[in-house]
């Protein structure tokens, strides 16, 4: 998998550099609520397409640095005297969901506190869809498209476009076919939203998390910004409208504001990793999983993790703490 990723990862920046010239360094975004296992591969694959990886940072973090450069309370010259911007970044891509509460201050950009879904994304919003127009094409014909591998992948692709369509309008006709034969089914949002009210209801769960991991309300949150394609919808916008009593705000890319994050980020940094003097913000991150260590519960009899670091601790953190074993090996 690690070596997959390196390839195309070294066929992207390939392409990069026939714009923007020799490319050897990189920062890399991941989202916030990926674990260590999952990092770390992700920075084996930058190395193995001949990458030297600056930093791993979060994406809702890139995205709230983009945000805050655009938006110039961010940099050396509000270093002195600044009022404290809250942001709480509302990330919800292609395949992952992530919610961070950070606090911008002169050039300090700082995490407060996270949450995420790595199993939640656009294309579950995508496979009710894909449900949805299967089973009208079974009603009618008795087929069940989804056995066919190329006819499922149109459906999928029909699926996305139905999605984006309902983003803009109020109804959307899909045609669904097998093999000369079709059907032309209407969807709209009201119904597409019914369909997905449940994951909706997932986002909205974890970002009441966050908040009070954050030990925060909304009245504390300054700037409520929406990052990742699926973030469009309208529903999404509607949802947290609701609950914030605030307007979200669309003024980056959902698309690109992480990308610019980063580039922001990989100037701020020199060779040897740290802020060089040209850079305008110095990002502080927190720990999206709680780390500890291993051992063998002789009360329970099983293995347990000893929490050393709690979730949402500023990083770089050190803890020491006793902790009694017995003979691991026993119990193997």
């Amino acid at each position: 998998s690690t070596r997959k990723e390196s390839s195309a990862a070294s066929d992207v920046y390939k392409r990069q550099e026939l714009v923007l010239g020799p490319i050897d360094e990189a920062v890399i975004t991941v989202p916030a609520f990926f674990d260590e296992g999952r990092r770390k591969a992700t920075q084996d694959a930058g190395k193995l397409a001949g990458l030297n990886v600056l930093d791993i940072i979060n994406e809702p973090t890139a995205a709230a640095l983009a945000y805050g450069a655009q938006r110039g309370f961010i940099g050396f010259e509000n270093e002195e005297n600044a009022e404290p911007v809250r942001l709480l970044v509302y990330d919800l891509g292609g395949g992952t969901f992530d919610v961070t509460i950070l606090e911008v201050k002169g050039r300090t950009c700082r995490a407060i506190a996270t949450d995420g879904d790595v199993q939640l994304g656009g294309k579950d919003f995508d496979e009710r869809v894909v449900e949805y127009l299967a089973e009208a094409f079974i009603k009618e014909h008795g087929i069940d498209i989804r056995a066919d591998p190329a006819e499922a992948a149109e459906l999928w692709i029909s699926a996305e476009k139905a999605k984006h369509a309902l983003s803009a309008r109020s109804k959307t006709m899909i045609v669904v076919g097998h093999r000369g034969v079709r059907s032309k089914v209407e969807l709209t949002r009201a119904n597409f939203e019914l369909m997905t009210k449940d994951l909706l209801a997932r986002t909205e769960t974890t970002t009441a998390i966050v908040l009070k991991a954050a030990a925060k309300t909304w009245d504390d949150i300054d700037h409520l910004l929406l990052v990742g394609g699926a973030s469009r919808m309208p529903s999404v916008t509607a949802m947290l409208r609701s609950l914030s009593g605030m307007e979200p705000d669309r003024s980056l890319s959902p698309d690109q504001a992480v990308a610019h994050g980063a580039a922001i980020h990989a100037n701020n940094l020199s060779r040897d990793g740290k802020v060089n003097e040209r850079g305008i913000c110095e990002l502080v991150n927190v720990n999206s999983h709680s780390l500890g260590v291993r051992g063998y519960d002789r009360a329970t009899k099983r293995y347990a993790n000893a929490v050393m670091i709690p979730k949402n601790s500023e990083l770089p953190c050190r803890k020491s703490k006793p902790v009694s074993y017995t003979h691991l090996r026993a119990h193997e």
